[in-house]
Order: structure tokens, then C-alpha cells, then sequence
């Protein structure tokens, strides 16, 4: 059978019929049209599809991926991604972004340490972006690869990130100079025992400096870190969410129009008219709808 017999007939079929069809397809169509038909249906129906869509030599990116959760079970979206990098193209840092919180924690890792090992280099900016999302270690892996030398800013939000000391020195020298430089102008705190604490890398620098009270300067610069963090608003001159809940949106790739019932790191979930419900859908793939 081929596609488009099939794309232009599916909603008029019973769902075994449909199954029955999905066996007899010799060819796929786009990409969207195949995300759209899977969509219509709940697994195992719509991994059916996916998988006949695998088997005739479709690849879907990362972007497909994030378009396709909540359709099909979390285990085939890891393996539609694997199969994405056996063609060795990059992801790319914003795909890395949408897939947090649909992946697994191992699999966001095994991306990023794709990535790099593709020659990827990440900037400090994104590495922070990325805390939460991978382990210290695969971001202390990834950041090994940039060549430039870090600002005491990017060195302050680094700190806790990734293990400084793996860090070429030549990289951080600077840095941690001009660390000392804002250390020694920042000395009135009402300094505390913070015996029993694990120390940072400004904790260390202040023993280095010998600076008094170090340990405390370091922990509440830590907490307005974290605080930044935390804020609706992202680090580096990202934009706050452009929907919120209750909008009505149309999602464009469904040509679908509902209102958002939650929403995540620019990331929402949708209830369709049809009384059907979208999960995580990525801002860039909605728009105000006004009917």
C-alpha cells in the first residue's frame, strides 16, 4: 500500500483496519505526516507506525522526538535518538534542552558525550545551563574541550557545576585571580562557622588567600546562585515563557487548537478541544489562537 492511499483514508478506517494497513505499507511519507497519524492513536497503535516508518529507513531528529512523547512509550523515543546519532550529525544545545525531562538521565549523558566526542564545544554559558540535566562529570568532560580562558563570572557559576581542579590551569589562573581581587574588597560580611562543609572552589581560594571568613562570602554567593537559578528567568539573557496556563494556543504540527493546563521550562501541557491531552510541547511549536 502506499502512503498516501493510506494518510488519505486512515480516519475513515477501524483501528484494526488501520493495523492491518500499517503491515501492507511499502512506502512512508513525510515526516509530519507520519508524527501527525501517530498521534491520532494510543500505543500500541501509534508505536506500530513509528516502528514501520524505522524499518522503511525513516530517521527522526531530535526535534520528532520531542514532538512524539507521550504518543509512544519513553523506551522508543531513547531508541529513535540512538538511532539519530548512528548518522554522526550533531544535537544541537536547544534540542538538548527540549529533550530534558522526556529522556533519561543516562541517555540526555550519552547525548552530550556524543556530542563532544563529534566536536561539539559547549560554552560555560550552556554548561551551567546544562546543571541538573547531566552529572558533573560528563559537564566536566564536555567543558575540558573549551579553549578559552574563563571570566571570574563564568569560574563563580561554575563552581559546584564541575570539577574545577580538571580544568586546564592556564584556562582559570586569571580567574581565580581576579577572585582574590574581589575577595579582598568584600570583607564585612557577619561571618559564621561553616565547620563540617564540604568546600567549593571559593572556599579553597579563600584558604589559598588566606581571606578571612572566605567560607562564608562563598556560601552566600552560592545561595544568590542558586537563587538566580531558580528565577522564571534563565541565566544569559534568555527570555521568560511566552505562554502561561490558561492560554488558548493552536499546536502547529497537529494543526490542533486547546489551552495549556501546565506548563515547564518553556515546556507545556496542552488540552486539546477533542478532549485529548498533549504533553511537553515545545514553545516554538505553538501560537495564540483566537477560536
Amino acid at each position: 500500500m502506499m502512503w498516501n492511499d493510506f494518510y488519505e483514508n486512515y480516519m475513515e478506517w477501524a483501528e484494526s483496519t488501520v493495523s492491518s494497513r500499517i503491515s501492507a505499507l511499502k512506502e512512508m511519507g513525510p515526516t509530519d505526516e507520519i508524527i501527525e497519524v501517530a498521534t491520532e492513536f494510543s500505543d500500541p497503535l501509534s508505536s506500530r507506525i513509528i516502528r514501520k516508518a524505522v524499518s522503511l529507513g525513516k530517521v527522526f531528529t531530535p526535534q520528532n522526538v520531542v514532538d512524539l512523547y507521550g504518543a509512544v512509550p519513553d523506551a522508543l523515543l531513547e531508541e529513535l535518538i540512538t538511532r539519530y546519532m548512528d548518522t554522526g550529525k550533531p544535537i544541537k544545545y536547544d534540542s538538548i534542552i527540549d529533550l530534558d525531562g522526556i529522556l533519561s538521565q543516562k541517555m540526555m549523558e550519552r547525548i552530550v558525550r556524543y556530542d563532544v566526542d563529534n566536536g561539539v564545544i559547549f560554552t560555560p554559558e550552556q554548561i551551567i545551563e546544562m546543571d541538573g540535566i547531566v552529572s558533573s562529570g560528563v559537564l566536566t568532560y564536555a567543558l575540558k574541550k573549551w579553549n578559552k580562558p574563563l571570566t571570574a563570572s563564568q569560574l563563580e557559576y561554575l563552581d559546584g557545576v564541575v570539577d574545577i581542579d580538571q580544568l586546564s590551569r592556564k584556562f582559570t589562573k586569571q580567574a581565580k585571580a581576579d577572585l582574590q581581587e574581589e575577595y579582598d574588597y568584600n570583607d564585612s560580611y557577619d561571618y559564621a562557622d561553616t565547620s563540617g562543609k564540604k568546600p567549593g572552589l571559593l572556599d579553597k581560594l579563600g584558604v589559598f588567600f588566606m581571606v578571612d571568613g572566605a567560607e562564608k562570602y562563598a556560601k552566600k554567593r552560592r545561595e544568590r546562585k542558586q537563587s538566580e537559578r531558580d528565577s522564571s528567568y534563565h541565566l544569559f539573557g534568555n527570555t521568560p515563557a511566552k505562554y502561561h496556563i490558561g492560554d488558548y494556543v493552536r499546536v502547529r504540527s497537529r494543526r490542533k487548537s486547546g489551552t495549556i493546563v501546565d506548563m515547564t521550562n518553556k515546556r507545556y501541557d496542552i488540552r486539546l478541544d477533542d478532549g485529548t491531552y498533549l504533553r511537553a510541547v515545545s514553545e516554538t511549536d505553538i501560537e495564540r489562537s483566537l477560536f
